[in-house]
């Protein structure tokens, strides 16, 4: 499994005009525009008419205006630092405001001529009105920058999420790599026990092996697999180490028939089962059982594994023992289910050791 961490890299991406962005930056300026008549009208005391069409050219002439820094400082500059792009608004809200006002009062002296504005207090409370217009471009870019940086941080939460599940894989795909080799590493320390003692059994062995090479290398190359696939390689596996351990070794399989085609991470159970037969039932001269129980309570399925061999003083010592198998096992659970999946650990009376894990449904069974 590759994985290309470079297409998920943390980036920024340059601002898009969208049909939605253009329509509610309309609207507000809509709003604006009838606010700032019904200002005009009722304060100054200027026909309705005339104050709806003073506003119309003011609001148009300021929604250009934005428009072009927008295109400026937030598009064409969404790089720059947050210290220089003040620094730039400092001075485009200054040409904001000295344009608005003489393209305002040059359009409006083509249109109606300068007599209309005399006694609205336009000309006379210059100083006011062009202070409130470079205060309305600050209130408008504080806005847009907030909403810019709303937007960017769900796009970084968004993209460091995929980075985590990518590198989870990747982990995950280690792990599994390990697994293959200490897998077949043990299995032919097995068939080399045999070697001098039974031919015939050696060969079954092998042969077995071999099936159990393809589960193991076709498995390698997916992320999920039917559960009784999974217990078939369990059952061969047990059936290959029979061939060891003889009436030493006994085992059962219990599966809750809706969970046979419940699809679970491969290879995942077979470590367990190897490390209850070598730490478990192999030391004793009597051996044991190895009992593997699949239930489930809809939500969740267990899968635990129990052996009646000689026990540990401390089951948690198992996570932390050198074995590969149950601790890549273990790992691999809580990166691909989180925590709550992790291996349990238990001693039985009178002996033996029970481990198992809970994995979620996800309304598989039926």
């Amino acid at each position: 499994m590759s994985t290309d961490f470079d297409s998920l890299e943390l980036r920024l991406e340059k601002p898009q005009l969208s049909t939605r962005g253009v329509g509610l930056a309309l609207f507000v300026a809509f709003l604006y525009l009838l606010f700032y008549t019904a200002i005009i009208s009722n304060v100054e005391e200027v026909p309705l008419l005339a104050a709806f069409l003073s506003s119309t050219l003011s609001t148009s002439i300021k929604v250009l205006l934005l428009f072009g820094s927008w295109y400026l400082i937030i598009r064409e500059l969404y790089e720059v630092s947050g210290w220089v792009k003040l620094m730039i608004h400092v001075f485009t809200g200054l040409v904001f405001t000295v344009g608005w006002f003489y393209s305002y009062l040059w359009i409006f002296d083509l249109l109606f001529g300068l007599e209309f504005l005399e006694g609205s207090g336009f000309l006379e409370e210059k100083v006011w009105i062009m202070s409130s217009a470079y205060f309305e471009y600050a209130i408008t870019f504080s806005v847009i920058h907030i909403m810019d940086s709303m937007k960017k941080l769900r796009l970084r939460e968004q993209q460091a999420a995929e980075l985590r599940e990518l590198s989870n894989r990747q982990q995950i795909a280690n792990l599994k790599a390990q697994l293959n080799p200490h897998f077949l590493f043990n299995t032919l320390n097995s068939i080399n026990a045999m070697v001098s003692k039974d031919v015939d059994q050696t060969r079954d062995m092998i042969t077995g092996l071999s099936d159990m090479l393809r589960y193991s290398i076709r498995s390698f190359e997916k992320d999920r697999v039917a559960l009784s696939e999974e217990l078939d390689f369990v059952r061969q596996y047990l059936e290959l180490e029979k061939h060891r351990y003889g009436d030493r070794l006994k085992y059962s399989i219990a599966l809750d028939e809706d969970l046979s085609n419940v699809e679970i991470p491969p290879m995942i159970i077979q470590p367990i089962v190897e490390n209850a037969v070598k730490h478990g039932i192999a030391p004793t001269e009597e051996g044991g059982e190895v009992n593997i129980s699949i239930s489930h309570d809809g939500k969740e399925m267990m899968i635990s594994v129990e052996d009646t061999g000689r026990g540990l003083d401390d089951p948690e010592e198992i996570r932390s023992s050198d074995g590969i198998g149950v601790r890549n096992t273990d790992e691999h659970l809580q990166k691909r289910y989180g925590h709550q999946s992790k291996l349990q650990f238990k001693s039985l009376n009178p002996h033996g050791t029970k481990v198992w894990f809970k994995i979620p449904l996800g309304g598989q069974h039926s």
